[in-house]
């Protein structure tokens, strides 16, 4: 999201990028929440 203070309006992006934006959070979210010094 960026913010115009020009017109004090935020801009939505496009539908078509909600599902990569969608992704990038789960991805985000599941690195976060994965162990990471978990020995196989």
């Amino acid at each position: 999201l960026t913010f115009d203070f020009g017109s004090n309006e935020i801009t939505v992006p496009e539908p078509s990028s909600y599902g990569a934006l969608l992704m990038a959070f789960v991805l985000a979210a599941w690195t976060t929440r994965r162990p990471r010094r978990q020995a196989e």
